[in-house]
Formats: C-alpha cells, sequence, structure tokens
C-alpha cells in the first residue's frame, strides 16, 4: 500500500497482511524535489497500469515524481521529477499507461506527459561477457513532452544552483544523439564549430532529444546572427559561444539568443515551437526565460577581461575550456601545467565570486568531474561521442587481445 503525506510530501510504504488486515510500514521516501524550500503540500498518487511505476504530485514546487517499483519487495526507487502546472490540483495516467494529464489549480491548464514503460537496468560491457551486446538506455528518468510553460528546465536548474552534466556530439548522427539521451546525462551539445555538422543534421538532431529527458544545445563558430538563429530555430535550448574575450563579444551572445526587448533574435519559431508542442506565441512568450546562454573562455585575454564579461546581463554559464586555454598559454595539452592551473584557478575564482553566472568546464575523468562539482561547477563536459566509441572499442580488442 503507498500513501503521500500532505503536510510532508513523503510517500510512505506498508506490507498490508490479507488475513488480518494489519499494515506494517517498510519504507519513507520523498517525493519532493532536491531543491525543494517551503512547505510541503502533496496532492495525488498514481500508480501505471502496469504497476512498475508510480508517480506523486507536489503543489508547492509544481512538480510530478516518478518511482519505479520493485516488484518483489513493493520498495520504491525515484526516477526523478518534472515541472508541471502550477499547483497540481490531480493528475490522472490513461489506461494504456502510457500517457499522464495534470491539472493546474492556479494555471487552468491541462498538461500531457508521454511514459517510457521500458524498464531496463545499466550494464557496462567489458570485453565480451555473454555473447550479448549490453542493453542501452539505463536511465530511467521518466521521457516527457514539455507541457505549456515548462520550457527552460535546464536553466532553471543551473540558476537553482543544481551542478549538471552532458556530452558533447561531434557526429551527424539522430541515433548518437538517441543513445546518449537515455545514459542519464542532463543535456547534450552538438558541436558545429569543430565537427562536421550542418544545419539539416542538427535539425534532426534536435528532434531525437523528443520523448528524452535531455536538452539539446549547440555549440556555433561564432556570436554571429546568421549562425545563431537557425540552431535556435531548429528548437535548440541552448547556444554555446566560443572564444569569448571581451565585453562586447558578450554582449553579442545576448542580442543573438534573446528576442526583443532583452536581444535581436529574429522572430521564425515554426520549427521550435513544433519541436516542444507549443504554439508559436506560447513558443515567443517563454523563449527568452528558456534558451541558455553559455560563453567559453579560451584564452588569457578572456581571463584578464573577466570582470567586465561578468558585468554582462543575460549570461547563464561561463565556462573555462582548458583545451585552447592550454594552447593559448604555449603549454597545448598540458592540464596539469602550474601555469595552466594557475590560470584557471584564477578564472574559477572570479566567476564564482560573480554569484550570478554558473561556472562551466570539461572534465577528463569521473574523478575530475567530481572534484569540479566539488569546486562549485555547475555544467560539465564528461567528453565526446568520438571519444566514447574509441574508448569503448579500444578497452574491447584490447580485452580479447590481452593487450
Amino acid at each position: 500500500m503507498y500513501v503521500i503525506g500532505e503536510l510532508d510530501g513523503n510517500v510512505y510504504v506498508f506490507d498490508y497482511n490479507a488475513a488480518s488486515g494489519d499494515l506494517t510500514q517498510k519504507q519513507i521516501v520523498s517525493a519532493l524535489p532536491a531543491d525543494f524550500q517551503g512547505k510541503p503540500s502533496a496532492a495525488d498518487l498514481h500508480i501505471t497500469p502496469n504497476g512498475k511505476f508510480l508517480y506523486g504530485s507536489e503543489r508547492t514546487s509544481s512538480t510530478l515524481a516518478g518511482f519505479q517499483i520493485d516488484p518483489a519487495k513493493g520498495t520504491l526507487t525515484p526516477i526523478g521529477s518534472v515541472p508541471t502546472e502550477k499547483q497540481p490540483r490531480g493528475f490522472s495516467i490513461d489506461p494504456s499507461g502510457r500517457y499522464l494529464l495534470a491539472v493546474g489549480q492556479l494555471s487552468h491548464g491541462l498538461s500531457s506527459y508521454s511514459i517510457d514503460q521500458v524498464e531496463r537496468p545499466a550494464h557496462q560491457a567489458e570485453g565480451i561477457s555473454d555473447g550479448q551486446e549490453p542493453e542501452l538506455g539505463g536511465d530511467h528518468r521518466p521521457s516527457v513532452s514539455a507541457p505549456m510553460g515548462s520550457l527552460g528546465t535546464l536553466r532553471a536548474s543551473i540558476a537553482q544552483g543544481r551542478a549538471t552534466l552532458g556530452y558533447l556530439v561531434t557526429t551527424p548522427s539522430p541515433q548518437i544523439v538517441q543513445a546518449l539521451a537515455r545514459t542519464g546525462v542532463d543535456w547534450l551539445m552538438i558541436d558545429t564549430e569543430h565537427a562536421p555538422i550542418g544545419i539539416e543534421s542538427v535539425a534532426a538532431m534536435v528532434a531525437a532529444t523528443g520523448g528524452t529527458p535531455v536538452t539539446p544545445i549547440v555549440r556555433v563558430p561564432a556570436a554571429r546572427p546568421e549562425l545563431v538563429k537557425p540552431v535556435l530555430d531548429c528548437g535548440a535550448l541552448g547556444v554555446v559561444f566560443p572564444q569569448i574575450a571581451t565585453r562586447q563579444e558578450a554582449e553579442a551572445t545576448v542580442q543573438a539568443v534573446r528576442y526583443a526587448p532583452a536581444g535581436q533574435r529574429g522572430y521564425g519559431p515554426t520549427y521550435a515551437a513544433l519541436r516542444w508542442g507549443l504554439p508559436n506565441l506560447e513558443y515567443l512568450k517563454a523563449a527568452n526565460d528558456a534558451v541558455l546562454n553559455v560563453v567559453l573562455i579560451e584564452s588569457q585575454a578572456g581571463v584578464d577581461a573577466l570582470d567586465d564579461i561578468l558585468t554582462v546581463s543575460g549570461l547563464d554559464v561561463v565556462a573555462v575550456a582548458r583545451g585552447d586555454l592550454s594552447q593559448n598559454l604555449g603549454v597545448a595539452g598540458q592540464f596539469d601545467h602550474p601555469h595552466l592551473v594557475e590560470v584557471v584557478a584564477k578564472a574559477e575564482a572570479k566567476i564564482r565570486a560573480h554569484g550570478e553566472v554558473a561556472l562551466g568546464g570539461i572534465a577528463f575523468s569521473p574523478d575530475d568531474a567530481r572534484a569540479m562539482i566539488t569546486r562549485g561547477y555547475r555544467f560539465i563536459v564528461l567528453g565526446s561521442d568520438a571519444g566514447l566509441i574509441s574508448g569503448a572499442a579500444q578497452r574491447t580488442v584490447q580485452a580479447i587481445k590481452g593487450a
């Protein structure tokens, strides 16, 4: 038996004795978001028809929380939460278990979600263990279609101080996007600066994130409107700008990603609105608050100009790009070089001290990523698709050959 506490936001799990009618409490799990602040007000609780998933709504945070049900024990494992209508009054799951509908008490709106019913364990292959390929998609978070007004959950998460993870995608492949989108990351960065990816591929790759928990963002070659408008109009919800070294260059990024009056983004939202399931005007209302603006500091000049760059309103993430920065400092690829370490630490301190923007960068290992999170990073690139494929393929061959 499952009960949700209205005043504490907890889901209580009980064993039911059919013979005696007794209930024995066996688990308490919170339905509140990790960063929740305020007075809880839980609203509703439902189980999918197949008995695999349970969902609960919470009014104060306007979120839906999901849990996977252990078929043997009945215990719950959290699989994440998503924003929904303001103060959800109630919600229901259709008889097929594929869709969830939520009603907002304040917004008077109706949000619809698609539920991924696939239940898959996460595997990691080492060589060839059993003659079978590892199953893909161990990410159990529910896939959702964006409801009205809920664009920009990535930008909101970063603004709230949550560390987010993502991969750089350098292959013009929607299938690569689909595979990486279920690995547990928060975003995927499609690279049009260095990779052979054209706008047609960008459109297909952005569309391939539909029905997954990730946010598609794109790294462009420069802060020029003709390079930025098409990727945003494909539905990307973030743009990454390289080689920012002056206040003027930082201001140009804001102008490129925001509609008037905050910027000068041109009107052409048709396919972006379609990607997110919104009418054009609803997308226009939400876009300025939804699109993530990331600038990369890749030179000594950029580090020296950080005090001016950080005064620009409209920047969300300022990332220290150690690769290009090492080259600019004359110590290319020497990421432990004392001079590079000193310059990076100086940049990190400036960005953290500002407080209004998030600190970002690339991690070269899981330990590096954990250390970066400890130092206050909130936007962390974990590597690229090319590196993942090459590394995994090489390890498999080495395992076979014993090298």
